[in-house]
């Protein structure tokens, strides 16, 4: 298990750039849509969300990925995905149990890439089943991709 001792600042110490730069950075990269997709039987990346982001040297990230999946017969197997081109990072998958019926779908991806630029994809799949899988969108429920800086690794 990686640990790492966290910055503990005392009252009237000045924040070094050695000390700054173990503090987590926060979001780097966020995508929503608001626009359903679907039918989804085979693999197929989720539309608009994609996100590409610098990532600085030594950083560990996460990787957030969301999508409200139903699918058209009852318990289908729907997955989302997190990817790195074809390179699969991280997954989340439900068991559709009713026709019909939204379910929540998060994946995460923890990981300590390169320093430098990388493109972060959603994509939607049926591994097992027999319907049509779809990523629902509504104005309250939107699917996302987030990716966040946690601090050096």
């Amino acid at each position: 298990m990686a640990v790492r001792a966290a910055y503990d600042p005392t009252a009237g110490e000045v924040l070094t750039a050695v000390n700054l730069e173990k503090l987590a950075g926060g979001w780097i990269g966020y995508a929503d849509t608001a626009t359903s997709q679907g039918p989804i039987t085979a693999e197929a990346d989720l539309t608009s969300l994609t996100v590409t982001v610098t990532v600085g040297t030594g950083r560990r990230i996460r990787i957030t990925g969301y999508t409200w999946l139903s699918s058209n017969v009852a318990d289908d197997v729907a997955a989302v995905y997190i990817k790195e081109g074809t390179t699969y990072l991280g997954r989340g998958q439900v068991t559709c149990a009713l026709a019909s019926a939204g379910n929540t779908a998060t994946g995460q991806a923890v990981i300590t890439p390169t320093a430098g630029a990388h493109t972060y994809k959603l994509a939607c799949a049926r591994p097992t089943g027999s319907g049509n899988v779809t990523s629902n969108a509504s104005p309250s429920d939107l699917p996302f991709i987030l990716v966040e800086d946690l601090g050096s690794a």
